[in-house]
């Protein structure tokens, strides 16, 4: 087993990354259930692709 393989990664881990970025939830990014809307999650990936 390498060591990328699912069962040896921790991806609740923080100190594992390289970077790491928090993100606000905004009334916008959630759809009428109050589940996070799909489109809102490529606004996360903009966001921490320009910071």
């Amino acid at each position: 087993m390498d060591s990328l393989s699912p069962a040896t990664v921790d991806l609740a881990d923080l100190a594992g990354f390289e970077f790491v970025l928090t993100e606000h939830l905004r009334f916008a990014d959630l759809d009428a259930h109050g589940h996070v809307n799909n489109v809102s999650f490529l606004v996360f990936f903009e966001n921490a692709r320009v910071r």
